[in-house]
């Protein structure tokens, strides 16, 4: 009967793999919608026009896990999920984009419309 002793190698190995699969999980995780914020739409510009302003809000998610850079579309619906749970705790029935995504982070306008567009 033989018996094999681990090396560094072989634990270095196996750490890496370990934190790369931890990393992998966090990044997977989505943002949850709150109950109350169901009946928040995020909108555009244009839709915006008629709608009072109740506030400002600025999310943030992980950009990047580790050294990968997350997917733009899966950062974005994040980050729509955000505000809009910061538009239910204002009272808003809609949310707009005031920029772009950098590094994770979005500013938004909690807004109330006449109608839910």
């Amino acid at each position: 009967m033989s018996v094999r002793v681990f090396r560094f190698a072989d634990r270095a190995v196996v750490y890496v793999g370990v934190a790369f699969f931890a990393a992998g999980i966090a990044g997977c995780r989505l943002v949850p919608l709150d109950p109350g914020a169901e009946g928040v739409r995020v909108i555009d510009q244009a839709e915006a026009t008629s709608c009072e302003e109740l506030g400002n809000t600025r999310v943030k998610v992980l950009g990047n896990v580790g050294p990968a850079k997350r997917g733009a579309s899966r950062v974005e619906k994040e980050l729509h999920t955000l505000a809009r749970n910061a538009g239910a705790e204002l009272n808003g029935n809609a949310v707009m984009a005031t920029g772009p995504v950098e590094d994770g982070t979005r500013g938004y306008r909690i807004l109330r419309c006449p109608t839910a567009p």
